[in-house]
């Protein structure tokens, strides 16, 4: 397994061959919704205002490579909701990463301090290609899931395209594990 930073504080990870960059990007998106949906307001994925890496090598053989980021994000809604505010504040991203010898894993200790309002931040995992179904822990099981759009029909609202796991997401040869409800 090896890992390297980008300039911009996201991940590359090598392993069984395959590579997986861009991991722990940032996307930030107005959510205009209630307390039930998610509505977007403008957004996407963030470029970092600062980004300091740190190298360390335990003598155990433990190597960890940290990654601290800055964005500059909007602080929450206009009033009547329709747009971003202009006035911005600082949002914080903290990774340290970790490989052990002989685990055959990465694991990652996340730390974000996020003062926005009214927004939907998610740390992107992209596996590098296209894949029509994944893995989704459930409460006692894994699920298998389909990434096609759902029909809009006569829905409301339309269909979300993003769903909640209990914890784990396997999808093109790559495997996330975190706990609790994230989508």
């Amino acid at each position: 397994i090896e890992l390297e930073v980008a300039e911009d504080g996201t991940f590359a990870l090598r392993m069984a061959g395959r590579t997986f960059a861009g991991l722990l990007a940032v996307e930030d998106t107005g959510d205009r919704g209630d307390s039930y949906d998610f509505d977007p307001v403008g957004g996407g994925v963030l470029v970092p205002n600062t980004v300091v890496v740190e190298r360390r090598r335990h003598a155990n053989g433990v190597r960890s490579l940290r990654s601290r980021r800055s964005f500059v994000i909007p602080a929450g809604l206009t009033k009547d909701r329709s747009a971003r505010l202009s006035e911005t504040v600082r949002l914080e991203v903290d990774c340290l990463a970790r490989l052990v010898p002989g685990t055959g894993r990465l694991d990652l200790e996340l730390h974000v301090v996020d003062p926005g309002r009214d927004h939907r931040l998610r740390l992107l995992l992209p596996t590098g290609e296209p894949v029509e179904s994944f893995m989704a822990a459930t409460t006692f099981d894994m699920a298998v899931r389909e990434t096609g759009r759902a029909a809009v029909g006569n829905w409301v609202h339309p269909p979300p395209q993003t769903f909640c796991h209990q914890g784990a997401v396997a999808a093109g040869g790559l495997w996330v594990g975190a706990p609790g409800l994230p989508e």
